[in-house]
């Protein structure tokens, strides 16, 4: 890997001789630990950026400002918000930008600045010295100072840890090991996901104790007790698995206490999808923490290298087909083959069935009352209907439009496949057509030619639905066929 994310120091990174170091950019609302989502290329301590010039002029075209303060610990905020500011610590690995602007006081006194930086006596300074959506550094600095009597930074430090082991629950946390709904030792998705919903509302109303106790001291110690809000709405306390912050409705709405519930339980059901997905590809073990196979070229040499004894493998080619069962790895059942694998086969006809009612949770419409999804007929269906549907898009969204999960898919969706990118080869494309695609014609093709023979025999409605179903077969074919001859043929 060329990435380096621990650096010290300039002379440490330069040392290192990686070329991706964490990118502090702002961010959105989110207060004590996260944001921590970019990398820049700082290979040769920036050479590259720091000599970018106008290919016409020699001009220089690019200035960091302040380089000397790189690879330090700081307290950092977002240039532009909407509304309050939010503050969040950061370790000494990353580069801060423009829009990521930083402080950076003494590590000891990091505590009580993010304390009264974060408190709503903040706040309501900066509606008056900064009223636009710009909190510029120069600001901050203007901020008046009163040194308290005394100040304890436990619930600060606990704060921080809150924020930290939210943030890094999230698949795409550079520290993820393990999705935090399986803790515990129950086989029932059910249980699971009931124990991290409570685990995640208990833990939202301790962070909304201890800002709200935050705001409090800091209004005694300016006197402006009576003039900023000390308590902390529970919708603002910024949490990725807060229920109230992740699914606020919008103004004047309201959801109920089971809506929440059940919307949780979704984001749980799709990130368990992904992580299963990852899990199947190599990213993820069932018997490892964090990441396995995540560098370019990946093997399963790689992977056994790493896990010798694992109790699931992962797919011999990486390439997951999204069709209608006619693979033995076909997406749906190698789902269920990794379900079983996690939480027992005795439970899995239930924990599908659970997990694809979660999947069908839809948030209750404008004035009507929240309805629960009703059970699933065909559990195995409803997961299939997702992945070619819905999981895409959910993938692209949780990773930022930088996915790691590409689709080869047909113009009508006749053909789906799912690939992990850093599996992928120069033979992957060929192998996706002759393995799969190809695969998918010879028996689309012998399932229209079997309704041709028996055509003939058959007469009334059973005789109208294999028409139908010659028709749909038909077009299917055509197009997987139009997708081999435009895309994968000319790429293999």
């Amino acid at each position: 890997s060329r990435s380096y994310l621990a650096a010290t120091s300039r002379e440490d990174a330069e040392a290192s001789g990686a070329r991706w170091f964490p990118h502090n950019k702002g961010g959105s609302f989110r207060k004590w630990w996260g944001n921590q989502d970019y990398l820049v290329n700082w290979e040769n301590d920036g050479h590259d950026i720091q000599e970018y010039r106008d290919p016409h002029t020699g001009k220089q075209r690019s200035r960091p400002q302040n380089i000397d303060c790189y690879f330090k610990p700081c307290v950092s905020w977002s240039n532009v918000s909407s509304g309050a500011p939010s503050f969040r610590l950061y370790n000494e690995s990353f580069i801060f930008s423009h829009v990521g602007q930083a402080l950076f006081p003494d590590t000891e006194h990091h505590p009580a600045i993010m304390s009264f930086a974060n408190s709503t006596v903040v706040t309501k300074i900066l509606e008056a010295i900064a009223p636009g959506t710009h909190f510029e550094v120069g600001q901050i600095k203007t901020l008046p100072w009163i040194e308290p009597e005394s100040f304890d930074p436990t619930p600060i430090e606990r704060l921080i840890e809150i924020f930290r082991d939210d943030w890094d629950a999230r698949e795409t946390s550079w520290d993820f090991q393990r999705p935090p709904y399986l803790l515990g030792d129950s086989s029932l998705l059910e249980e699971l996901f009931a124990a991290w919903y409570e685990r995640s509302v208990s833990t939202a109303r301790e962070a909304q104790r201890l800002e709200s106790e935050n705001n409090r001291f800091w209004a005694g110690v300016y006197g402006l007790e009576g003039e900023v809000e000390i308590d902390v709405p529970l919708s603002r306390v910024s949490l990725t698995y807060n229920p109230r912050f992740a699914f606020a409705p919008s103004k004047d709405a309201e959801r109920s206490e089971e809506e929440y519930r059940w919307l949780h339980y979704q984001r749980s059901a799709k990130e368990l999808v992904s992580w299963l997905i990852g899990v199947i590809m190599g990213r993820y073990s069932l018997d490892a923490p964090g990441l396995v196979l995540a560098d370019q070229g990946s093997t399963l040499d790689d992977f056994q290298a790493r896990v010798p004894a694992a109790s699931f493998m992962p797919d011999a080619d990486g390439i997951i087909p999204i069709t209608d069962s006619l693979f033995h790895d076909n997406a749906d059942l190698r789902l269920a083959d990794a379900l079983s694998a996690l939480l027992g086969a005795d439970s899995l006809g239930q924990n599908l069935d659970f997990l694809a009612r979660c999947l069908a949770v839809k948030p209750a419409s404008s004035g009507a009352d929240f309805q629960p999804p009703r059970p699933v007929v065909d559990s195995r269906a409803a997961l299939l209907k997702y992945m070619k549907s819905g999981f895409l898009k959910d993938h692209e969204q949780a990773y930022s439009n930088r996915p790691v999960y590409w689709m080869f898919s047909s113009p009508k969706g006749g053909f789906k496949a799912l690939m992990y990118l850093h599996r992928y080869t120069p033979d992957t494309v060929g192998h996706v057509l002759t393995e799969y695609a190809s695969e998918v014609v010879a028996k689309l093709t012998d399932q229209i030619q079997a309704i041709d023979r028996h055509l003939p025999d058959m007469g009334g409605a059973e005789r109208t639905r294999a028409r139908d179903s010659h028709e749909k077969l038909s077009a299917q074919l055509h197009d997987v066929q139009g997708y081999i001859d435009s895309t994968l043929y000319p790429l293999s």
